[in-house]
């Protein structure tokens, strides 16, 4: 079942702006020779494909070099991330080991080498908000990362939503900081609540996808613009401007800065959420939420998001 669509026209902007630097991009890595140590893992990225970062940056001028940037914020060589990436605030491994071929730990609580189908990726648990994602995102730029799906949980606008529902962006609004960071244009023109638009292609395939997994499974899934913030207490005195103004049908904290960094490094990125608060009807994650309504979240994030994320990059 698709939910209220929104401004989906907007996927069409989304484009692949940063996708065609990638390939001439590619270079040193740093020790990204240490690719060979990936494993048994199958079809990986090789380290050779590892990228370095858009000049306009600057690393460069200040010593940091592309492989640093990646041991630093992903702790881990380059060539160990594969071309596919699931990035989450919140889930780790123990959410998807259930619906995968094999599981290696890279970095605990945080880097997993995964596989699905045959086909390996990374699982990347960034912890909460824009900053620590976002950074990381940039550094995904240094590694063999192509296409990149987040994952996690929003809050939802309409009453006819419920907790465990589907929220797949069409558009990002930009209500964090960071995200008036990603421009190397002098003066940090401001991009306040402006959108930030998934990749094209990639946001039609998880739809297509999230579509036949909802008709089979049950839950909703609703469409449109959705904010990202950066704060959980003061987002409460500006939601009726979100919905009332800008359209959101739901609110997150980390979307807006994924699709900007992914656009500035030339990864393909989109975003599937889970609701696990909704406003209106005064349920969300620390109130009002019966357990039978957590246990049904639980499930739907274990045994249809998860699988939903993985199918899209197994196509991809």
């Amino acid at each position: 079942m698709v939910g209220n669509a929104g401004n989906a026209g907007s996927a069409g902007n989304a484009g692949n702006a940063g996708n065609a630097d990638k390939a001439h991009r590619v270079g040193n890595a740093g020790s990204a020779s240490n690719a060979g140590n990936v494993g048994n893992a199958g079809n990986a990225g090789n380290a050779s494909n590892a990228g370095s970062l858009p000049a306009a940056l600057r690393l460069d001028d200040y010593g940091v070099a592309p492989g640093d940037l990646v041991r630093a914020l992903l702790h881990c060589e380059p060539g160990r991330i594969r071309r596919k990436v699931i990035a989450s605030p919140i889930w780790g491994a123990e959410i998807f080991r259930h619906c995968v071929e094999r599981v290696e730990t890279l970095v605990d609580g945080v880097l997993w080498d995964m596989q699905h189908r045959g086909e390996a990726m990374t699982l990347f648990c960034s912890g909460m908000g824009a900053p620590r994602i976002g950074d990381a995102v940039v550094a995904f730029g240094c590694t063999p990362c192509e296409k990149l799906m987040l994952t996690g949980s929003a809050g939802g606008f309409s009453p006819a939503m419920n907790i465990g529902d589907l929220l797949l962006p069409d558009t990002m609004l930009r209500g964090d900081g960071f995200s008036r960071y990603l421009s190397a244009q002098t003066g940090l023109p401001d991009r306040f609540f402006t959108a930030a638009a998934p990749a094209a292609g990639l946001l039609q395939r998880t739809a297509s996808v999230a579509q036949a997994h909802c008709a089979q499974s049950g839950p909703a899934l609703h469409r449109g613009a959705v904010a990202s913030v950066d704060s959980f207490v003061m987002q409460f005195p500006h939601l009726d401007w979100m919905t009332g103004k800008h359209g959101c049908v739901g609110v997150e904290m980390e979307g807006a800065a994924v699709f900007g960094a992914a656009e500035l490094v030339g990864i393909e990125a989109c975003a599937l959420f889970q609701v696990s608060d909704v406003w209106p009807l005064k349920k969300s994650f620390v109130s009002n939420t019966a357990e039978h309504e957590r246990q049904h979240r639980r499930g739907t994030r274990d045994h249809i998001v998860t699988r939903i994320i993985l199918d899209v990059l197994a196509a991809e």
